[in-house]
């Protein structure tokens, strides 16, 4: 009794689906978080740099101390802009998917696992940019001539500063499941 035929109506899931859905919100997010990571740890990394040149001499001290407080500052206001570009992203997708959300919730899903998911996606379109964003520090990084260890340094302090803003704006935003919309 088993038929032969293949059926027509399933379709193969598409790998990024919602990443391609959504791209016209998402791709200008994660090309700001893209180049956010980048300057990021850019910036960490030449501070690691100059901490360990110029700290032979009381002048490279001197050099190192007052030049600190500006890249620091461009590495805040990079995460402050970072903040503000992914939370907003996270609110206008989830604006654009509350049809869908109401959906799983009417599916059987609970609030529980509806965030879960949408944690995964977000954690998603911010590694893609986060990667890319180190293979494009790595690049500039060899012409450059800053050291691996500075770019590794980068890398894991832009890594947990994502994460850490992903793990905080995710988890606590409300959701709106009701069918009153």
């Amino acid at each position: 009794f088993i038929s032969s035929r293949s059926s027509t109506r399933t379709k193969k899931y598409r790998f990024l689906a919602s990443i391609r859905y959504y791209k016209s919100l998402l791709l200008p997010t994660m090309l700001a978080l893209l180049l956010a990571a980048s300057v990021t740890q850019l910036q960490i990394a030449s501070i690691y740099e100059l901490w360990i040149s110029s700290t032979d001499t009381t002048l490279g001290t001197f050099v190192f101390s007052e030049g600190l407080y500006i890249r620091l500052l461009i590495v805040f206001a990079t995460i402050l802009l970072s903040v503000f570009v992914l939370f907003e992203a996270i609110q206008g997708v989830i604006y654009e998917r509350q049809n869908e959300f109401q959906m799983y919730h009417v599916m059987g899903w609970t609030g529980k696992m509806i965030k879960s998911n949408f944690l995964k996606e977000v954690m998603l379109w911010v590694l893609l940019p986060l990667i890319a964003g180190t293979i494009i520090t790595l690049i500039v990084s060899f012409f450059i001539d800053v050291s691996i260890t500075s770019v590794v340094l980068g890398f894991t302090f832009s890594a947990i500063t994502f994460l850490v803003l992903v793990l905080t704006l995710v988890p606590f935003r409300m959701y709106n499941f009701s069918h009153d919309n």
